[in-house]
């Protein structure tokens, strides 16, 4: 993929126009969308408003490493044999990136001079930006990795490495090791009632090629940031609840 970002000078930013609440939506408008040329991500094999067959992912796609593409079948296969797996959203866990922005509902876009905080309704999960710097040489894996950004006109860059393998890369199950590397650029479409996110995704551990996708998130109607806590009450559709994740690892 190449040198991205590097250490960028710092610059003044342009008019935050991203900046304030957007909404991505119901769960209809869950998975990724295929760029207009190139390799795409992984699409479903039902149609994604059919909600109740579940999300089951192309496991023939070419994208895939045989190793990835076996676990993808593996959950088609408990789908369709009733078998529920349900996601990071559905337990309350952190989703990491690139999952992260399949977060169905509202997310808000906050901006400082030195960073960009990236909060999600759902969970209360944030994401900071560290604007116009480097990488660390010595990161340490995590659910979100380590992102910086830069601007480059009205589109907002963000680059994150760092990120552990613990969690999926979509709905569909798609597994990613800690090789993985996620590019995302942030602007407004449509007189700037529309964020589009276009991303570039690099994994040769999961993925036999770099590939590409983008979500579109609407303008927030009620302009409110809401408590959502997913933890009370979490139901799955088949009625069973969900226990609340709870760390064993001792504080002190």
């Amino acid at each position: 993929m190449g040198a991205l970002i590097g250490s960028a000078q710092p610059r003044e930013a342009p008019t935050p126009t991203i900046v304030g609440l957007w909404d991505r939506g119901g769960t209809a408008g869950t998975a990724f969308l295929s760029p207009e040329t190139g390799p795409g991500p992984i699409v479903g094999t039902v149609g994604q408003d059919e909600l109740d067959t579940g999300w089951r992912g192309n496991y023939d796609s070419p994208i895939l490493q045989p190793w990835a593409a076996a676990v993808v079948k593996e959950k088609v296969d408990k789908d369709l044999a009733g078998i529920n797996m349900p996601e990071p959203k559905e337990t309350c866990e952190p989703l990491g990136v690139p999952h992260i922005l399949q977060m169905n509902g509202a997310f808000e876009i906050l901006l400082t001079p030195e960073v960009v905080a990236i909060l999600y309704v759902r969970a209360r999960q944030a994401r900071i930006v560290h604007l116009n710097v480097g990488h660390p040489a010595d990161l340490e894996p995590s659910y979100y990795g380590h992102s910086i950004g830069h601007w480059e006109g009205e589109t907002l860059v963000v680059d994150t490495i760092g990120l552990d393998d613990s969690t999926p890369t979509d709905v569909f199950a798609t597994p990613h090791t800690e090789q993985l590397r996620v590019v995302e650029r942030y602007r407004l479409i449509d007189d700037g009632m529309t964020l589009r996110t276009d991303l570039m995704i690099e994994d040769l551990g999961a993925f036999t090629t770099p590939w590409k996708a983008y979500v579109i998130s609407s303008e927030a109607v009620d302009n409110l940031f809401w408590e959502f806590t997913c933890q009370e009450n979490n139901r799955m559709p088949d009625g069973s609840i969900i226990q609340m994740p709870i760390d064993e690892t001792p504080d002190f």
